[in-house]
């Protein structure tokens, strides 16, 4: 039997449907080409009801190429190496928008366009050499300049206050990495009203060395809720000491202040444990 409706498209031509679409394989590869076909499908074949077929369209997906095991370290070295370039540039240009502070320079940080009440102070520091561990310590002390109570001090072995406004962020033992080697978080607002003033220590525990050794050591103060630098604090050379008394924070007419002490000391941690009112047990 002999059907005359059949058009003969191409020899390349795999699926064809009665009134839209066909799928070229001879061609370039997955290319899908549109024919507006005129000839309709037929309706009976010698007297017989024919029943038109569904239109059939293959769809032709192209598979990604699968990488190599090297090939895929290389990626991931490259886009982790894309990801701190761009968490450096977004460090510089916060830093080349933060204030300064000098030595002394006492700065008010609840009142004017600051206004912070919600902070974290970073500490870091580096070195070529030798692996360096220094331990961040808050005190926070009432109007004697005495610590309100042995609770009020903030270090790696009590690393909240009992208010839950000072929060000590974890001890980085070598100073190794990008950012801020140590952090404490303040908010300024939930303070206990008999707490005065917060002192931020650091304290050299690495035997054998001094804080004369580290190099780019700083504090800065950064708003935590938008993580933007505020303040920075160029600590300098501060000499053959063992410890360092970085800032105080400390209220003043209703308002939170901060100095930016930088002032060293041949003294270990138990020494201002000593000299802030908290007895240690032999």
């Amino acid at each position: 039997m002999n059907y005359n409706y059949s058009h003969t498209i191409s020899i390349c031509i795999k699926v064809i449907t009665y009134n839209k679409k066909i799928i070229n394989l001879c061609g370039k590869e997955n290319t899908m080409i549109n024919i507006s076909m005129n000839t309709k499908p037929p309706t009976s074949l010698g007297g017989k009801k024919v029943t038109p077929q569904p239109e059939v369209i293959e769809e032709v997906v192209e598979e990604e190429p699968q990488l190599t095991a090297y090939q895929r370290k290389a990626q991931e070295r490259l886009e982790s190496m894309q990801q701190s370039q761009q968490r450096r540039t977004s460090i510089q240009q916060e830093q080349a928008n933060s204030v300064k502070l000098q030595r002394g320079q006492k700065t008010n940080l609840t009142q004017g366009q600051v206004a912070l009440t919600h902070l974290a102070i970073g500490l870091g520091w580096d070195s070529e050499h030798v692996d360096y561990d220094l331990d961040a310590s808050v005190f926070g002390l009432g109007a004697d300049e005495l610590i309100l109570g042995e609770e009020w001090f903030i270090f790696y072995g009590q690393p909240e206050s009992p208010d839950g406004c000072i929060r000590y962020g974890g001890d980085n033992v070598t100073g190794d990495g990008e950012g801020d080697d140590e952090v404490i978080e303040i908010e300024l607002a939930g303070i206990d009203d008999d707490i005065q003033k917060l002192v931020v220590t650091i304290t050299l525990t690495t035997p054998g060395v001094s804080l004369s050794d580290i190099e780019n050591s700083y504090m800065r103060i950064v708003n935590a809720d938008t993580h933007k630098e505020v303040f920075k604090f160029e600590l300098g050379q501060v000499g053959d000491v063992r410890s360092l008394v970085v800032a105080e924070i400390y209220r003043y007419k209703g308002q939170w202040r901060v100095n930016p002490v930088g002032q060293g000391y041949d003294k270990e941690l138990a020494d201002f444990c000593q000299i802030y009112g908290i007895e240690l047990e032999d």
